[in-house]
């Protein structure tokens, strides 16, 4: 209902209220029939009739909107970043949607919290998770909505990225969206590199050589700890090749082929020859920071969110990044994506379209989008399109440089896939579990394949497998 006050013209006024140059009050024309003196004319001047008094219309009483509240939890962080995604996130979308309130808070040990509260038939609107693989759990047992008549609203499958789609979406269905696109890249210790007038590698076999001169030094190629997932990511793209595992994941060809067993071997030579370091089986998340900030390594596989992860150790020395070297010729160069945290809608959730607005409000902007990834390092990379333009000149050019490589290639479809964005949750985790003992020798990498792929089966014929978007190349 409007409250707008019609305005009314003057005439109209008077229209309406019956006088005009016909209406003016006059005095009778006869009193009888008789002949009467004609009095001297006297000018006299006529009398307008007062108009009916109109009553001024009274506004209707103002009744408060009824907002919809959406309740968020999202990972806890600095106070600084968290004051600025309220200023740039929180305060501009409840100001712009007067039906729809939005509440955010930090939660320290989200996943957890958010699992048991969504199990016990509570918890937030807006499910987020560590990734899209957790969102086929909560779909699957029933706690999460389909998004497919939100995206067809709002129009997701034009802005954002066909792998975002993609790793949203199982049987047909999309269940979750992306909140931040990750990445593999290179991270190395500059000014060593320049002190030593080597080149990086852009082939395997100047990664080989590098790592020979690097050992030969007392230089550890590159700085790792004991974390599996992140290299193995690495090498099933950068040996077996992206379109190897799209073909895998797809069921077009085994995991037992040999392209995936020789990058098993391969990953397991790096680690014989000391390429991650002698004492990589000791190495916790961090302590690989220190040999890179102090010229003991020179090069770190890590993922995009090092920005965050890294920003202590970046103030120490002279870095850079670079893209990762292919690990065999002859296959194309891509850059794994995926996402590091999705979002879903509980279907307990009281107010599901008010949550969709509030999601659509993450990617509808992608001015406000690059704002907020310039003041949160490495999180909020939203994979929808965006121009340089959108990226604010504040953020650090180095992770300015790998998000435009991050958009080029999702937009060219010149993508990898990161295993723990991709794979159906219990195959990564038997290829986690057995992780150790392929690098040890105690499972042989061919054993350690077909163990990956018979649980593959496993869960491709239930339907837990993710869309798999196509990639680029050979």
């Amino acid at each position: 209902m409007s409250n707008k006050r019609e305005s009314i013209s003057r005439r109209e006024f008077l229209r309406l209220a019956g006088v005009g140059a016909a209406g003016l009050a006059a005095g009778p024309l006869l009193s009888s029939c008789a002949p009467k003196p004609k009095p001297t004319a006297v000018p006299t001047e006529a009398v307008v009739a007062e108009p009916t008094a109109v009553p001024t219309p009274v506004p209707p009483t103002a009744v408060p909107v009824e907002k919809a509240k959406v309740v968020w939890w999202t990972e806890a962080t600095e106070e600084s970043i968290q004051n600025a995604l309220v200023d740039l996130f929180v305060k501009p979308f409840n100001e712009s949607h007067e039906a729809v309130e939005l509440e955010l808070l930090f939660e320290a040990a989200l996943v957890e919290k958010v699992k048991t509260a969504v199990a016990g038939g509570g918890g937030p609107d807006i499910i987020e998770t560590a990734g899209p693989t957790v969102n086929i759990e909560f779909y699957n047992a029933g706690y999460a909505y389909e998004l497919d008549a939100l995206a067809d609203k709002y129009g997701w499958r034009e802005i954002m990225h066909p792998w975002a789609i993609a790793n949203g979406t199982t049987q047909g269905k999309l269940i979750s969206v992306q909140l931040t696109q990750e990445t593999m890249m290179m991270v190395y210790n500059k000014s060593l590199l320049q002190e030593k007038g080597w080149q990086l590698p852009t082939t395997p076999n100047e990664l080989a050589v590098l790592a020979d001169k690097c050992l030969a030094d007392g230089i550890i190629p590159y700085a790792s700890f004991h974390g599996w997932p992140l290299y193995q990511s690495v090498i099933w793209n950068d040996y077996a090749s992206a379109l190897s595992v799209y073909k895998w994941l797809t069921n077009q060809i085994p995991f037992t082929s040999e392209e995936f067993i020789g990058a098993a071997d391969y990953f397991k030579m790096m680690i014989d020859e000391q390429w991650l370091g002698d004492k990589v089986w000791d190495m916790g998340f961090g302590d690989e920071w220190a040999l890179l900030s102090t010229g003991k390594a020179l090069m770190k596989m890590d993922g995009s969110w090092a920005f965050k992860t890294g920003a202590e150790a970046f103030k120490d020395f002279e870095w850079d990044v670079a893209p990762l070297p292919n690990l065999r010729d002859g296959i194309t160069h891509t850059w794994q994506i995926g996402s590091g945290e999705s979002l879903s809608i509980s279907a307990d959730s009281k107010a599901p379209e008010a949550a969709g607005e509030v999601l659509n409000f993450i990617y509808a902007d992608p001015k406000r989008a690059g704002q907020i990834m310039a003041v949160h390092p490495g999180e909020w990379v939203v994979p929808i399109m965006l121009s340089d333009a959108d990226i604010p000149d504040t953020l650090d050019p180095r992770q300015r440089q790998i998000i435009v490589w991050m958009n080029e290639a999702g937009a060219e479809n010149k993508i990898g896939y990161l295993t723990w964005s991709s794979w159906p949750p219990l195959t990564l985790g038997i290829s986690m579990d057995l992780a150790d003992r392929q690098a040890s020798g105690e499972v042989s990498s061919k054993d350690y394949c077909t163990q990956i792929q018979t649980q593959f089966e496993e869960e491709s014929a239930a339907g837990s497998v993710l869309g798999i978007p196509p990639t680029y190349g050979a």
